[in-house]
Protein backbone atom coordinates (compact mmCIF):
# COMPACT_ATOMS: atom_id res chain seq x y z
CA UNK A 1 0.00 0.00 0.00
CA UNK A 2 1.67 3.32 -0.69
CA UNK A 3 -0.68 5.21 1.29
CA UNK A 4 -0.06 9.05 1.57
CA UNK A 5 0.16 11.34 3.89
CA UNK A 6 2.02 9.77 6.58
CA UNK A 7 1.27 10.37 9.91
CA UNK A 8 3.89 10.53 12.79
CA UNK A 9 4.03 12.10 16.27
CA UNK A 10 1.46 11.83 19.06
CA UNK A 11 -0.78 14.63 21.27
CA UNK A 12 -2.41 14.36 24.49
CA UNK A 13 -6.23 15.75 23.80
CA UNK A 14 -9.25 15.71 26.39
CA UNK A 15 -12.15 14.26 25.55
CA UNK A 16 -14.96 17.06 25.77
CA UNK A 17 -18.41 16.96 27.99
CA UNK A 18 -20.25 16.45 24.39
CA UNK A 19 -17.99 13.30 23.69
CA UNK A 20 -16.15 14.93 20.85
CA UNK A 21 -12.11 15.24 20.58
CA UNK A 22 -9.90 17.35 18.38
CA UNK A 23 -7.80 16.37 16.10
CA UNK A 24 -4.18 18.01 15.85
CA UNK A 25 -4.04 20.55 13.48
CA UNK A 26 -1.03 18.94 11.89
CA UNK A 27 -2.84 15.55 11.49
CA UNK A 28 -6.13 17.77 9.96
CA UNK A 29 -4.19 19.28 7.19
CA UNK A 30 -3.41 15.69 6.11
CA UNK A 31 -6.50 13.91 7.56
CA UNK A 32 -9.03 16.57 5.77
CA UNK A 33 -12.49 17.64 6.64
CA UNK A 34 -13.47 13.38 6.37
CA UNK A 35 -12.43 10.26 7.38
CA UNK A 36 -13.10 6.82 8.52
CA UNK A 37 -12.98 5.78 12.05
CA UNK A 38 -12.97 1.90 13.25
CA UNK A 39 -11.50 -0.45 15.55
CA UNK A 40 -7.55 -0.27 15.99
CA UNK A 41 -5.26 -3.21 15.13
CA UNK A 42 -4.62 -3.29 19.11
CA UNK A 43 -7.02 -3.37 21.63
CA UNK A 44 -7.87 -0.18 23.43
CA UNK A 45 -7.57 2.22 20.02
CA UNK A 46 -9.24 3.15 17.46
CA UNK A 47 -8.01 4.01 13.66
CA UNK A 48 -8.36 7.30 11.82
CA UNK A 49 -8.07 6.76 8.28
CA UNK A 50 -8.37 9.52 5.33
CA UNK A 51 -10.83 8.43 2.74
CA UNK A 52 -8.24 7.47 0.26
CA UNK A 53 -6.42 5.31 3.35
CA UNK A 54 -9.62 3.68 3.94
CA UNK A 55 -10.24 2.39 0.42
CA UNK A 56 -6.17 1.27 0.11
CA UNK A 57 -6.73 -0.50 3.48
CA UNK A 58 -10.28 -2.13 1.89
CA UNK A 59 -7.92 -3.35 -1.36
CA UNK A 60 -5.40 -4.74 1.18
CA UNK A 61 -8.19 -6.64 2.79
CA UNK A 62 -9.23 -8.41 -0.67
CA UNK A 63 -5.98 -9.61 -1.02
CA UNK A 64 -6.38 -11.76 2.26
CA UNK A 65 -7.12 -15.50 2.18
CA UNK A 66 -10.76 -15.92 2.06
CA UNK A 67 -11.37 -16.89 5.62
CA UNK A 68 -9.35 -14.16 6.53
CA UNK A 69 -10.67 -11.49 4.80
CA UNK A 70 -14.72 -12.57 5.95
CA UNK A 71 -13.15 -11.62 9.01
CA UNK A 72 -10.97 -8.72 8.75
CA UNK A 73 -13.91 -7.44 6.93
CA UNK A 74 -16.37 -7.67 9.31
CA UNK A 75 -14.02 -7.18 12.69
CA UNK A 76 -13.20 -3.52 10.55
CA UNK A 77 -16.40 -2.10 8.70
CA UNK A 78 -19.19 -3.81 11.20
CA UNK A 79 -17.54 -0.49 13.41
CA UNK A 80 -16.55 1.49 10.69
CA UNK A 81 -18.19 5.23 10.64
CA UNK A 82 -17.47 7.87 8.22
CA UNK A 83 -17.30 10.98 9.97
CA UNK A 84 -17.22 14.58 9.38
CA UNK A 85 -14.90 16.55 11.33
CA UNK A 86 -16.89 20.05 12.87
CA UNK A 87 -15.41 23.68 12.29
CA UNK A 88 -13.18 23.22 14.62
CA UNK A 89 -11.80 20.14 13.65
CA UNK A 90 -12.96 17.85 16.22
CA UNK A 91 -15.15 14.47 15.92
CA UNK A 92 -17.51 12.69 17.91
CA UNK A 93 -16.52 9.37 19.73
CA UNK A 94 -19.87 7.48 19.91
CA UNK A 95 -20.63 5.59 22.71
CA UNK A 96 -19.21 2.34 20.91
CA UNK A 97 -15.98 3.47 20.28
CA UNK A 98 -15.74 5.40 23.69
CA UNK A 99 -16.70 2.02 25.22
CA UNK A 100 -13.61 0.22 22.84
CA UNK A 101 -10.81 2.52 24.08
CA UNK A 102 -12.05 2.75 27.62
CA UNK A 103 -13.08 6.50 28.09
CA UNK A 104 -15.78 9.29 28.77
CA UNK A 105 -16.15 12.69 28.52
CA UNK A 106 -12.98 14.69 30.66
CA UNK A 107 -10.31 12.24 29.85
CA UNK A 108 -7.25 11.68 27.96
CA UNK A 109 -7.13 10.33 25.16
CA UNK A 110 -3.56 9.93 22.54
CA UNK A 111 -3.38 10.66 19.37
CA UNK A 112 -1.11 8.74 17.59
CA UNK A 113 0.35 9.43 13.96
CA UNK A 114 0.77 5.22 12.81
CA UNK A 115 2.25 5.85 9.08
CA UNK A 116 -1.02 5.50 7.16
CA UNK A 117 -3.36 6.11 10.15
CA UNK A 118 -3.93 8.27 13.16
CA UNK A 119 -4.47 5.74 16.35
CA UNK A 120 -6.69 7.01 19.13
CA UNK A 121 -5.98 5.23 22.43
CA UNK A 122 -6.79 5.27 26.16
CA UNK A 123 -3.99 7.17 27.55
CA UNK A 124 -3.19 5.16 30.30
CA UNK A 125 -2.87 2.03 27.81
CA UNK A 126 -0.67 4.03 25.38
CA UNK A 127 1.77 4.68 27.65
CA UNK A 128 2.14 1.15 28.65
CA UNK A 129 2.53 0.21 25.05
CA UNK A 130 4.61 2.24 24.64
CA UNK A 131 6.61 1.38 27.62
CA UNK A 132 6.55 -2.16 26.88
CA UNK A 133 9.40 -1.03 23.95
CA UNK A 134 11.60 0.34 26.63
CA UNK A 135 13.23 -2.84 26.77
CA UNK A 136 14.20 -3.90 23.29
CA UNK A 137 17.38 -4.19 21.67
CA UNK A 138 16.23 -2.28 18.23
CA UNK A 139 19.72 -2.73 16.51
CA UNK A 140 19.13 -6.33 17.65
CA UNK A 141 16.15 -6.73 16.18
CA UNK A 142 16.50 -4.66 12.67
CA UNK A 143 19.74 -6.58 12.63
CA UNK A 144 17.77 -10.33 12.75
CA UNK A 145 14.95 -8.88 10.52
CA UNK A 146 17.42 -8.15 8.04
CA UNK A 147 18.74 -11.45 7.86
CA UNK A 148 15.37 -13.08 7.43
CA UNK A 149 14.59 -11.10 4.65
Amino acid sequence: MTSYPRFVDHYVHKVDSKNRVSIPAEMRIDLGNECYVTLGDEKNCLSVFTLLGWEEFNEFLETLPHKLRAKAKLHYSAYAKRITLDPNGRITLTDKFRRIIGTEAGQELVLYGSGDRIQIWNKDAFFAKLDEGDDIDWAEEFENASLRS
